[in-house]
């Protein structure tokens, strides 16, 4: 098949397509690097780490792992929180919702990122992880910043015990629920707020026709439902599993 060579002295093929450049691990987006391809990944999560200065890694803060995951693997990457932590201080949040705690590691990212007056409300279902999440937010020195609610979201936000406004709202709960958790959450951003949906790609079912999981079924229809909304801004960031941002348009944003 003929081919096209491009500025860098890569070889397009004539049936080169747009996803190919998006993607930073395809061929044309590597084609100057000299290293080993096998280990391309590997290297760029290592330069990214270094040049945006997150040498520590989550076992330098104070946690406890549940007994079925080491530290390492119960949590977000560093630079998948330093994302979070990046939106939250360019929206200056001071109120936060996170609806899925597990053993807090996120909340304390939040914690980490917000001014030292926030308010962080973070929900987990299940008492155990609920009780492991309280304790390493105590190690951590934020226990009078972050409130963990222990009980299922949904029942919390049906009888009415979430009260107030949220300038960031992060969704990793039930992902059945989803669509549930974001509309509710757009009844209460502020002006200006930011809701995160984590997951959205899950494992990739979303892609699939239809999603093959409930789980899948669940991501999918919230993607498909704030997409069809034009009084909504949103996009998908495919970092990790997909990061689904949702923003309420503004009168200047048409």
């Amino acid at each position: 098949m003929p081919k096209r060579v491009n500025s860098t002295g890569f070889s397009l093929p004539e049936d080169f397509r747009e996803w190919q450049k998006y993607f930073p691990t395809q061929p044309l987006n590597t084609s100057l690097y000299t290293g080993e391809r096998a280990r391309y990944e590997s290297v760029v999560y290592a330069g990214l780490v270094q040049a945006l200065g997150l040498e520590s890694s989550v076992e330098d803060l104070k946690l406890v792992a549940p007994e079925e995951w080491t530290i390492a693997q119960m949590g977000s990457s560093r630079l998948h929180l330093q994302f979070l932590q990046f939106l939250i201080k360019m929206i200056g949040a001071k109120r936060i919702l996170e609806i899925g705690t597990f053993a807090g590691l996120s909340a304390i990212a939040f914690a980490q990122a917000a001014p030292t007056d926030a308010k962080i409300v973070t929900i987990e279902k299940f008492a155990k992880f609920a009780d492991l999440a309280r304790e390493n937010i105590r190690r951590n020195a934020f226990e009078n910043t972050v409130r963990v609610i222990e009980g299922d979201a949904l029942n919390l936000i049906e009888h009415g015990e979430l009260t107030g406004n949220f300038d960031f709202v992060f969704i990793d709960g039930d992902k059945g629920r989803y669509l549930d958790y974001v509309k509710f959450a757009l009844t209460r951003l502020t002006s200006g707020g930011l809701i995160v949906v984590d997951d959205a790609f899950f494992q990739g079912d979303v892609f699939n026709e239809p999603p093959t999981t409930e789980k899948g079924q669940g991501v999918r229809a919230c993607l498909d439902w704030v997409v069809a909304q034009k009084d909504l801004l949103v996009t998908v960031v495919p970092v990790s599993n997909g990061v689904l941002l949702v923003h309420r348009r503004t009168a200047d944003q048409g």
